[in-house]
C-alpha cells in the first residue's frame, strides 16, 4: 500500500480526486484483511455494514465547523455505498460495536 500512497500527487486537484483515493484504500483496506472502510454515517452505513456507532449528536456539523473543520456530505456516495456494502456482505466481518460487544456480520440485504 505504501507504493500505491506515495504514487499519489503530491495535492489532489479537488475534493472528488481525494475521495477517490480514500474509497480506493478503504476497500482495499478490507479486502486485504486489515479492517473496514474508514468512516461514513447514517442509518444506510448501519445496515450495509451492521456497525453501530451510536448516537450522534444533533449538531455534530455545526460543532465541526466552529472548531474550523468544513463537513462535506455525499461526495461520490455511490462509490461510497459500494465499499460498506462488499465490506457488509463478507461473511468473515467480525464488528465491534460501542458497547464493546463483538458479533459476526450475515450477509446484509441489497439496499438500493
Amino acid at each position: 500500500m505504501a507504493c500505491e500512497v506515495a504514487a499519489v500527487e503530491p495535492a489532489l486537484p479537488d475534493v472528488e480526486a481525494r475521495m477517490r483515493l480514500a474509497h480506493r484504500l478503504a476497500r482495499r483496506n478490507h479486502l486485504e484483511g486489515t479492517g473496514g472502510p474508514f468512516a461514513g454515517e447514517g442509518d444506510e452505513v448501519e445496515h450495509l455494514t451492521g456497525f453501530d456507532e451510536g448516537p450522534m449528536r444533533p449538531d455534530r456539523k455545526e460543532q465541526l465547523a466552529a472548531r474550523g473543520v468544513e463537513v462535506r456530505t455525499d461526495v461520490l456516495r455511490a462509490e461510497a455505498l459500494a465499499t460498506f456494502r462488499e465490506y457488509g456482505e463478507r461473511p468473515d466481518v467480525i464488528v465491534y460495536n460501542g458497547g464493546g460487544r463483538g458479533r459476526s456480520t450475515p450477509a446484509a440485504p441489497q439496499v438500493r
